[in-house]
Formats: C-alpha cells, sequence, structure tokens
C-alpha cells in the first residue's frame, strides 16, 4: 500500500517527508494492529479518508480536500492506485 502512495506521489511530483511516512504508519496501525502488512479492504475507504483529513499525511492524497469529504472520489482513488487485493 504504501508503494502505491509514494508511487503516486512521484508521478504527481508530492513531495514526501518522515512525518508524512510517520503519520501513514500510524493510521495504517490502526487497521494492522499486527503488522501483516494487510487489511481488510472494507477498511480501505475509511483508511483513505483519514490520510486525506490527516495535518500530516494529507500531502501523500492526492486531491486530499475532495477525497477527504466525498466517497465517490475515495473510490475512484482506489480504483486509481490499482491495489492489489486477496
Amino acid at each position: 500500500m504504501i508503494d502505491a502512495f509514494l508511487g503516486q506521489s512521484n508521478q504527481m511530483s508530492l513531495p514526501v517527508n518522515e512525518d508524512m511516512i510517520q503519520e501513514f504508519i500510524q493510521i495504517w496501525s490502526q487497521y494492522d494492529p499486527e503488522a501483516t502488512g494487510y487489511m481488510l479492504i472494507s477498511d480501505l475507504d475509511e483508511f483513505i479518508e483519514k490520510l486525506a483529513k490527516s495535518e500530516e499525511a494529507k500531502g501523500l492524497v492526492i486531491l486530499h480536500e475532495q477525497i477527504a469529504s466525498d466517497a465517490t472520489m475515495r473510490r475512484r482513488l482506489l480504483s486509481y492506485l490499482n491495489i492489489p487485493t486477496y
């Protein structure tokens, strides 16, 4: 998942800093407390919403204001990221 966000950031020329990565990890850990590297697909929407609303991590999410407030935009972003599901 982090690879998908970092890849998006590189494509969009978004700067990624240590604070963003640490906030991503903190939010991720809420959905993956055992640090398996996986989360339930049903949690992705809420995860993206939290990232987009986070002061530290919102820079990882393109159009973060729209993503934070619009479920349709979050679904489009998730589709764009092409995240593998298992």
